[in-house]
């Protein structure tokens, strides 16, 4: 699946923020606020239908340093989350009523297409969304309470294929919620994206050693991605180092990937989150510290466009980029 369309409301300069007509491979620049505004909007649409992925992203997005002070009520989807200190949430909103509203349009994949004509069978209004196409429209909604410690949230419309599906109460139909959390973990944000998991070289190792053939696969392509250009590290791998912690070496000489300097350190981060992270729409806030930027653009739309790669979308943030599509065009 990939992502076609963003409308939120509530966050960004001026309160709104629009990005439309999102292609599998897209560079997104214009005011550094909005396009971190979009990253937050895409995190917590995601964090809105699944409550253990609403409380690592509300973590990782400041709002507690303590994942045990975090308060998330409600199965199977989350409808209200607290915390303490409402710096975070301040410092989030934009407009003065406390809400946010966030409208994601989906081009579903075969996969998912597939499971909802098995789902037309026992709910005949899908019959006439389906013959429309793969198209998913999901509106969520965050009110913050007034301390900034507490927000309701929820979600507010489904469409499939531009037909309205009923999204609360007992019209709801039974397959709607197991099909929305099936959308999550399919979105990361990076660098965000790492935090609270393993570092790389604990994650690649873990996937060298792994019997799972899918894993094994991750290893393979992630070492073959990293000897190639724009990367150029041969020989890359997670090797034990000083008995109990774990490094990642290159080089015939088996170096630390540090030796080689910033820029092969964010190359096997870019990498390892093309292939570990399990991810399959990801949106890059590097801001590049020794990698050639177009040739890692280049390289980062070619995994989202070739048939063999994990990913199915890259969006890129780059301010800078002559090229890049501004929010909202």
């Amino acid at each position: 699946m990939h992502i076609t369309d963003l409308d939120v409301l509530g966050l960004g300069p001026g309160g709104r923020l629009a990005c439309l007509g999102l292609e599998r491979a897209t560079v997104l620049g214009g005011d550094p606020q909005g396009l971190t505004a979009m990253v937050d909007a895409l995190d917590l649409f995601f964090a809105t239908l699944d409550g253990d992925a609403l409380r690592h992203t509300l973590w990782r997005m400041g709002f507690t340093e303590d994942l045990s002070t975090l308060q998330v009520v409600g199965d199977p989807l989350p409808d209200r989350a607290s915390w303490v200190g409402a710096d975070a949430a301040r410092a989030l909103l934009t407009g003065p009523d406390r809400s946010i509203r966030i409208q994601v349009d989906i081009s579903l994949d075969p996969l998912q297409f597939r499971s909802l004509r098995e789902w037309a069978v026992r709910s005949p209004d899908l019959v006439s969304a389906l013959s429309v196409g793969p198209t998913l429209r999901v509106i969520v909604g965050w009110t913050f309470e007034r301390s900034l410690e507490a927000v309701s949230l929820g979600i507010a419309g489904v469409e499939i294929g531009g037909v309205r599906v009923p999204s609360a109460g007992v019209e709801r139909p039974e397959w709607l919620t197991p099909f929305l959390r099936g959308l999550v973990g399919r979105f990361c944000a990076l660098p965000r994206g790492w935090r609270g998991r393993d570092p790389v070289a604990v994650c690649w190792r873990d996937a060298l050693l792994s019997s799972d053939p899918a894993r094994q696969r991750a290893h393979d392509a992630l070492s073959r991605a990293l000897a190639g250009l724009p990367f150029g590290l041969e020989r890359a791998r997670p090797v034990r180092w000083n008995r109990e912690g774990c490094r990642v070496v290159a080089g015939p000489s088996l170096r630390p990937v540090e030796t080689f300097g910033p820029g092969a350190v964010e190359g096997v981060e870019v990498a390892a989150a093309v292939h570990l992270l399990g991810a399959e729409i990801l949106a890059f806030q590097w801001p590049g510290r020794g990698l050639d930027p177009a040739e890692v653009r280049a390289w980062l739309s070619r995994q989202a466009e070739d048939d063999a790669s994990p990913l199915e979308q890259v969006i890129l943030l780059d301010p800078d980029a002559p090229d890049a599509r501004k929010l909202g065009s």
